[in-house]
């Protein structure tokens, strides 16, 4: 068989690759396209690991046509409007992300009482759905498909802003062939766009999205298969490949000392985590007993701007890996697992490497703060790791 896969950017690689894999083993073809607009500059640093996995790479196509100019626009707005139904798990917050997506001059009209009341009214609703559902799939990616004949196309990050992958659910649709859309994340029912495209079958992790899938995106529950997290498979077979002093010796921390480690959050959730970190650090030095203690601060792969230029104000903080990409590749992961499997403990603000944590049974500590209220308690997916009980 031949599997298709797309996917919006080279960080929803690593859900995706456990499945990949597993595939190419079993003899079938695996080829994946990614949207090359939004991955500049990041070809050349992103390496899929091929063993024994030979997959085909491309870059997505867009349309075309006339649509090009306006689709995206219409589907944005949808979006939007999602997040102000009553229904809707939600906040300002996400709100004010999802404006940000829409098209400029009606980003400057919402902001006037008068225009937000009509352009967020249920008819608007209406229409934009309705101009969605009647656009044409995109006749280059109908072409494209024809000639690789794929077997299944498996989107793998339909709900993310201006995803291209929507095109190709369409257009395979229209050929008849099978769509699968995944969804790689914890959050991406209640914080990302909708599925605009109901596929033919939808794999989501666990009943709580099931339950997500349903009322927030009206997925018929029979379409709807609970596989686990691929993404976390691996996890449950990794061991130490080297000791503790080795991994601490790498990391540059005295291998005689106990390090918490900070795991840092995205951009969205916490920003610049730079002056949190730098309080937490002082906090720790001078709490009786702990001034031994190292806290290793290991920055988010889609968050590292604001680490480039830092320098910690406190001697007891260690930032590793500044440069640190994407956690697909099997030996990123396992640096991750040694830095969890050798800590005293792990401590973040609201990051999905808390589930990494408790995979490897680690104390794992929420702070709790006013700075991030809107990104924690204010946020859907925080409640699922309240609710799993292990923070």
């Amino acid at each position: 068989m031949k599997f298709l896969f797309t996917f919006t950017h080279f960080y929803f690689w690593q859900p995706i690759e456990p499945i990949a894999r597993e595939f190419c083993k079993a003899g079938n073809k695996v080829k994946l396209l990614i949207d090359k607009t939004r991955n500049k500059g990041f070809a050349n640093r992103f390496v899929i690991e091929r063993e024994n996995s030979p997959y085909e790479m491309g870059w997505m196509i867009g349309r075309r046509d006339v649509w090009q100019f306006f689709l995206p626009y219409v589907r944005e707005h949808i979006n939007y409007l999602a997040y102000l139904r009553k229904r809707q798990p939600t906040s300002s917050l996400l709100v004010k992300r999802w404006s940000g997506y829409l098209f400029l001059p009606i980003r400057l009209l919402i902001r006037l009482n008068p225009f937000k009341r009509w352009l967020t009214s249920d008819w608007i609703w209406m229409i934009l759905h309705r101009l969605a559902s009647v656009a044409p799939p995109s006749r280059p990616i109908i072409r494209s498909l024809e000639k690789y004949k794929p077997s299944i196309v498996i989107a793998a990050s339909a709900v993310m802003p201006y995803s291209k992958e929507l095109e190709y659910l369409k257009a395979a649709q229209s050929l008849g062939i099978p769509t699968i859309i995944i969804i790689p994340s914890w959050d991406n029912l209640t914080t990302k766009g909708t599925l605009q495209i109901i596929p033919d079958w939808l794999f989501v992790w666990n009943r709580g999205q099931v339950e997500e899938a349903t009322k927030l995106h009206n997925i018929p529950e029979e379409r709807i298969f609970c596989t686990g997290a691929p993404k976390f498979d691996p996890w449950f077979n990794l061991r130490p490949t080297i000791d503790r002093r080795g991994f601490c010796q790498d990391v540059g921390i005295d291998p005689r000392k106990p390090y918490l480690l900070y795991i840092c959050s995205s951009g969205f959730i916490a920003g610049d985590e730079t002056q949190f970190v730098d309080k937490l650090a002082t906090s720790l030095y001078q709490h009786p007993g702990l001034q031994n203690l190292t806290l290793l601060v290991r920055p988010h792969p889609q968050n590292l701007n604001h680490w480039e230029q830092y320098q910690p104000k406190n001697s007891n903080t260690i930032i590793w890996q500044k440069d640190l990409f994407v956690m697909g590749t099997s030996n990123v992961r396992q640096d991750f697992y040694h830095s969890l499997y050798y800590s005293t403990g792990v401590v973040g603000i609201n990051t999905s490497a808390f589930i990494e944590t408790a995979i490897v049974d680690k104390p794992c500590i929420a702070i709790a703060s006013d700075q991030y209220e809107l990104t924690q308690m204010g946020i859907p997916h925080f409640k699922h790791l309240l609710d799993a009980c292990f923070l």
